[in-house]
């Protein structure tokens, strides 16, 4: 069937954004065969902003690092522009640096968090003058850290795998029956 003029364009944005992210109008990014990437940005003197990448959408944490205190959660649904086009070049990229570390460790690392529990996650570090992942990073907050998509707790998705919950440095007592978070 052809179509013309503005069905066409529609069409190939929406088959355009199927091919770029594997989501379609209402559905959220997708991220491969892996349970979750989590990217730490630890370049600002005083915060640390760790972004849990799903299926289901982005979740971040900020909070003061060292410490972990005066936490702030942010969700969205789904990325958008030059941050989702280019989510599958640091999903995939190849880190930098390797441990042992100085005192303070790198500025930034990624966790691939696999589906199956029985296998290990995956730990990348990239040197802290990795220019382009700090401008990915710095449009990732721009997207996601806003007051318009503050929540007060982490979603489902996140609590329920203790290795996310892990890398998050998150306890989760339950009182009453309900998840209390410090």
């Amino acid at each position: 069937m052809i179509m013309s003029g503005t069905g066409t364009c529609i069409s190939a944005l929406l088959l355009f954004c199927f091919i770029l992210s594997g989501c379609t109008e209402g559905e959220s990014q997708q991220i491969g065969d892996v349970e979750a990437v989590v990217f730490t940005d630890r370049s600002d003197p005083v915060l640390e902003y760790t972004y849990v990448i799903g299926n289901k959408g982005t979740f971040a944490q900020v909070c003061v690092f060292p410490g972990y205190s005066d936490r702030k959660f942010f969700f969205r649904p789904a990325l958008a522009g030059e941050v989702l086009e280019e989510m599958p070049k640091w999903r995939q990229q190849a880190g930098e640096i390797k441990p042992p570390f100085v005192p303070g460790g790198p500025w930034f690392f990624r966790i691939t968090v696999p589906r199956a529990s029985s296998q290990p996650e995956k730990e990348d570090y990239f040197k802290d003058t990795n220019a382009d992942l700090r401008k990915w990073l710095a449009g990732l907050r721009s997207q996601v850290v806003h007051d318009e998509y503050r929540i007060d707790a982490p979603p489902d998705w996140v609590t329920s795998d203790g290795r996310i919950m892990n890398r998050l440095v998150l306890e989760t007592p339950i009182i009453h029956g309900r998840v209390q978070w410090r």
